[in-house]
């Protein structure tokens, strides 16, 4: 009988992924044999100690560092290519506070295309900045001084920005380190929207807080170790900062103290 072949399918590439990777700035290895993915639709943190590599990592998966060994795939592109894809926030945005700059005029510097002069950009470009202030919850805020706005706001201008260039990633770098709780929670559910449409990748310290909102936890202290939030416990936790720390649950009203060492 007449044989057919099988069938092979190909199943999409992941959202980033990182190959055998070291670094270091000339010195000790800032990480070490580095694997892992993050698949298409994932919401991701990653996590660590300062110093562990975490902002390093986000610098080679944008292609700002390259790794002494080993490569980075974003959605199957090498970095330079790939970012396109991806809007992201940095830790620390640096701007001055007293440069005349309005909230659109912020969300519309992700609309700015090669070539295309500051201060000419088209119809369709504001229309688009002002859905993405719309999706954020600050429509209203578009006429507004950027430094007139609280942090919470600021960075909600500032991811506004980030989706003006329609990512198919959103990678933030220790985004709600000015933050309160409560503008710490509504703002992690914002991305939980978002997550609904993309791939979201965040820096953060707070592994206690992070765990009850993202999918999936990568740990960072110089090598690398994946974990579904699921398998977040003590052990992991104490094996990645180190000695007896305590967790705070931020789900709680903060006049009853729910902490303890681990």
């Amino acid at each position: 009988m007449p044989t057919h072949p099988t069938s092979v399918i190909h199943q999409p590439c992941p959202a980033i992924e990182v190959d055998d990777i070291s670094f270091s700035y000339g010195g000790p290895l800032v990480l070490e044999d580095v694997t892992f993915q993050i698949p298409r639709g994932d919401f991701a943190s990653l996590v660590g100690p300062n110093g562990g590599g975490k902002t390093t990592l986000v610098k080679i998966i944008l292609g700002l560092l390259s790794p002494a060994r080993g490569s980075i795939r974003i959605f199957g592109e090498p970095p330079r290519e790939g970012r396109k894809r991806v809007g992201y926030i940095p830790q620390r945005p640096h701007f001055d506070p007293l440069f005349p700059v309005s909230v659109l005029e912020v969300v519309s510097m992700g609309r700015i295309q090669k070539g295309l002069p500051w201060g000419f950009l088209r119809h369709r470009e504001k229309q688009q900045s002002i859905t993405c202030l719309d999706e954020v919850g600050l429509a209203d805020a578009a006429g507004m001084s950027f430094s007139a706005l609280s942090g919470g706001q600021q960075q909600r201008v500032l991811i506004a920005r980030a989706l003006a260039c329609n990512p198919d990633i959103l990678l933030l770098d220790e985004p709600t380190s000015n933050l309160d709780i409560h503008m710490e929670e509504a703002f992690y559910e914002l991305l939980v929207h978002l997550n609904q449409r993309m791939t979201v990748v965040l820096v953060s310290h707070d592994l206690g807080f992070v765990s009850r909102f993202v999918k999936t936890v990568v740990c960072v202290k110089q090598k690398v170790m994946v974990h579904p939030t699921s398998e977040i416990d003590s052990d992991v936790i104490r094996e990645m900062y180190g000695g007896e720390i305590r967790v705070i649950r931020h789900d709680v009203d903060c006049g009853h103290f729910h902490g303890g060492p681990l």
